[in-house]
């Protein structure tokens, strides 16, 4: 799997071959699947999900596909609301990255290059805020502030309050220097940072 997340009682695993897979998981010992969704594309490669909150759910999937000049990236936007019956309600063209949704807002991370906003909270159309110099391979928030893993300082603290317009305040120096080992997946309760690779778990106090 490339990619797994959950929300009520659902696991929504991603296949860079097969695409998505919904298991219905109210009993963990034994996933029962409830629907599976594949795009026109070749390869998915991102998973994010999100409820901003309603009774509505959509999954965020970055995609590609093969061409003659090399490959084209696409973001979907799918309602899972009926855990059943996923059904695409928006495409964004020509963007693909690394995914992290919070709250009513899409940021796509385009390794070694840059970061696009979306305002989401009508899925059915994303509306582009803008685009900033920096980027992550996983970012988590905690009030005004993103916490983000990145390849050369390990650990980027953005302040969001304006989501159109992030400002890099803080970086902590690399864990590692073999970029092998570098951390792939973050998260955060406001106290700490939790950044775990194929080496272990580390701890950052941010308080």
């Amino acid at each position: 799997a490339n990619g797994v997340e959950g929300k009520r009682r659902h696991a929504f695993v991603m296949s860079r071959e097969s695409g998505l897979y919904i298991l219905d998981v109210t009993d963990p010992s034994a996933p029962v699947p409830r629907a599976d969704y594949r795009s026109s594309a070749d390869r998915h490669y991102e998973i994010a999900l999100s409820d901003a909150g309603s009774e509505e759910l959509h999954v965020f999937l970055s995609v590609s596909q093969d061409t003659v000049h090399g490959f084209s990236q696409t973001g979907e936007i799918l309602d899972v609301s009926t855990h059943s019956m996923p059904t695409r309600v928006a495409t964004i063209e020509g963007l693909g990255g690394i995914l992290v949704v919070i709250d009513s807002y899409l940021y796509v991370s385009q390794v070694y290059d840059s970061t696009t906003v979306f305002d989401v909270s009508d899925p059915h159309h994303p509306r582009k805020l803008g685009t900033f110099d920096f980027f992550f391979l996983d970012a988590s928030r905690e009030g005004d502030y993103l916490y983000a893993v990145r390849p050369e300082d390990n650990l980027g603290v953005l302040d969001v309050s304006d989501p159109a317009k992030p400002v890099q305040v803080a970086s902590a120096p690399p864990f590692f220097n073999d970029y092998a080992f570098q951390p792939m997946a973050i998260a955060t309760d406001g106290q700490h940072v939790y950044a775990a690779n194929n080496k272990g778990l580390y701890v950052v106090d941010v308080a």
